[in-house]
């Protein structure tokens, strides 16, 4: 329910309430910038609860998990705006060399002789 449209107000009213720049000035800086890291951990939860639930998914949900994927774009598009930053590049960037280090060395173990020819 945190990404349905159903339920985008909820997180976003907060975020526009309490991190928008006009208004994040009326509260206290500290609690601020840990309103944001919790938006940035929410952002990456979410992030991988959709990752997971696309592999667990069966062919008659998936118009349902595209829903999800479109409602947390936009979810992230909103909250990218109100936080002043785009989330998750970071996080796809390393996620993206990971997975190639790892790829990498299973391929470097799996070969014979322990050696890659990459």
């Amino acid at each position: 329910g945190s990404i349905s449209v159903q339920v985008n107000a909820g997180p976003l009213a907060y975020a526009s309430t309490f991190l928008d720049e006009a208004r994040s000035a009326s509260y206290p800086v500290n609690q601020v910038l840990r309103l944001k890291d919790v938006y940035r951990e929410f952002v990456c939860i979410c992030k991988e609860a959709l990752d997971l639930n696309s592999s667990l998914v069966n062919s008659d949900q998936y118009e349902y998990q595209m829903a999800l994927e479109s409602n947390f774009s936009e979810l992230l598009q909103s909250l990218s705006s109100i936080l002043n930053e785009p989330l998750l590049a970071a996080q796809v960037a390393v996620d993206s060399v990971f997975k190639r280090s790892s790829q990498h060395y299973l391929s470097m173990i799996s070969s014979p002789g322990g050696s890659s020819n990459a």
